[in-house]
């Protein structure tokens, strides 16, 4: 447990972060809880901050303030990469299904690929999986390379990265553009727009 301590004019503020290690160092889980009493006396205690003369609290309360704020967003990177990292395993897997549970289980799903019709819908998309890769063999080993992630806001990003199948007669790579959308404390797919090289 990683604990903060926003310390201005004697007030205290306490946020505590969870961190739950999934895959190695590189994917975790994040659980974020903040007492909402004690938040509001950060909310307070920063405000009081802003109006002071003094240059070195000043200085003190931007510093946690951006330590706060940095907390906050890689823990919501590496969320949005787990979400990549678990397709991946359920991919190896021979598990389309659970690759699945990364996409917005919605009609309102968007699929596009340079070689086939854009999907619509969460079905559409698990069928056109299961048409394309009908067993073990043909899914192959697949392997991401998240290249870029964007926090747009609180509740939406955007992942760019490669991908690439070993296989045992070819070995197909591309690239991929996400949306994905924060729903239900949960980070899921919005649309998906992979091409092939």
């Amino acid at each position: 447990m990683l604990v903060y301590f926003f310390k201005t004019h004697g007030v205290v503020a306490k946020l505590s972060v969870e961190l739950a290690i999934i895959h190695n160092d590189v994917s975790i889980m994040a659980i974020t809880k903040l007492n909402l009493f004690l938040c509001l006396l950060a909310l307070i205690s920063f405000s009081k901050c802003s109006l002071d003369s003094s240059s070195k609290i000043q200085k003190e309360c931007n510093n946690e303030i951006k330590q706060f704020v940095d907390v906050s967003k890689d823990t919501e990177v590496a969320s949005l990469k787990k979400v990549l990292f678990d397709q991946q395993e359920s991919w190896n897997n021979g598990n389309i299904k659970d690759f699945m549970e990364g996409y917005w289980k919605s009609d309102q799903l968007i699929f596009k690929s340079a070689k086939h019709e854009t999907s619509y819908g969460w079905e559409s998309v698990y069928q056109r999986y299961k048409k394309s890769y009908p067993d073990k063999e043909s899914m192959g080993f697949l392997q991401f390379d998240i290249k870029d992630v964007e926090l747009t806001s609180s509740k939406t990003a955007k992942i760019h990265g490669d991908w690439e199948l070993e296989r045992k007669n070819d070995h197909p790579k591309g690239s991929f553009w996400l949306n994905l959308s924060k729903m239900e404390n949960r980070w899921v797919i919005i649309s998906d727009s992979t091409t092939t090289f």
